[in-house]
């Protein structure tokens, strides 16, 4: 299979939309949010003249599966977060997962010159958050309580990868995004 990754545009906006609002995306993330086109039109402009993100769609052999992004970057501290979704089913595997996540590293410290680069996740998300710590992740904080849903309360775990953990990475072999 070929990933690749790509700026979006506004031909993506209701797919993003559908893929935000599926219960199966939403459960894993801090909102449970009620989308419209022109909100999603209004998010587009705001981050294409942010240059504290950036926001991709992941695609499969040419089809867009989902979201990759990196947000709240401090140039001063080196510091950013960063996320993704894959909301084709179909097309989640680990292959994708590693290639996501190692691809999203080598953008941020060895072409943004970052120190950081944190996530959180929910942590009853035990898969995801053994993916970041097989990927140089660790833990930093479990935070009680942190975000509340319509099924009640979630444990956010904070971690964090530094790029001396990613030099020192003995990375498994995967498939390379140009994040450009």
């Amino acid at each position: 299979m070929g990933y690749s990754a790509r700026p979006i545009c506004v031909d993506d906006l209701e797919q993003i939309m559908i893929w935000r609002q599926d219960p199966d995306i939403t459960k894993w993330m801090n909102t449970d949010p009620k989308l419209t086109l022109e909100g999603q039109k209004q998010w587009l402009s705001e981050i294409q003249q942010n240059q504290n993100c950036r926001f991709w769609v992941i695609e499969v052999d040419g089809s867009p599966v989902g979201i990759l992004d990196y947000f709240d970057l401090d140039k001063e501290t080196g510091i950013v977060h960063w996320g993704y979704y894959v909301g084709a089913r179909e097309h989640r595997s680990m292959a994708l997962a590693l290639s996501l996540e190692l691809s999203l590293y080598e953008h941020c410290f060895d072409n943004l010159g970052l120190e950081i680069v944190k996530n959180e996740v929910f942590a009853e998300n035990v898969g995801v958050i053994k993916l970041h710590e097989l990927c140089g992740n660790r833990i930093v904080e479990v935070e009680k309580d942190a975000v509340e849903k319509r099924d009640g309360f979630h444990d956010v775990v904070h971690m964090e990868i530094t790029r001396e953990a990613w030099k020192a990475l003995q990375a498994p072999n995967y498939e390379k995004l140009d994040l450009i």
